[in-house]
């Protein structure tokens, strides 16, 4: 089974990358490509249990080589945020249709 993807806005994932989320249900994600790095973060599902995870990365990695999912119910994830990751990440959390 393909993970379902949800791009909120940015660049696309490389079909590649997306090998990382095997077993990943559903996510939603914003990215940006740049010359030799990128930044971006993805809210990843499986059933009831979720996770984020933050696509910086550099030359050396891609966006989802440090994906390992940890799940959390999405009210342990939003929790577990510092108040300016939450600011980054709001706009996860609301295409999901969690309110805090």
């Amino acid at each position: 089974m393909s993970v379902i993807l949800h791009k909120l806005h940015g660049d696309d994932l490389d079909d590649y990358e997306l090998e990382n989320l095997d077993g990943i249900e559903e996510a939603w994600y914003f990215y940006k490509s740049g010359s030799y790095e990128g930044s971006g973060q993805m809210l990843a599902r499986v059933g009831d249990l979720w996770d984020i995870h933050d696509m910086g990365h550099c030359s050396c990695y891609g966006p989802l080589e440090k994906f390992s999912f940890n799940g959390k119910t999405l009210a342990q994830v939003h929790a577990m945020q510092s108040a300016d990751y939450a600011k980054e990440t709001a706009e996860l959390f609301d295409a999901v249709g969690f309110a805090a």
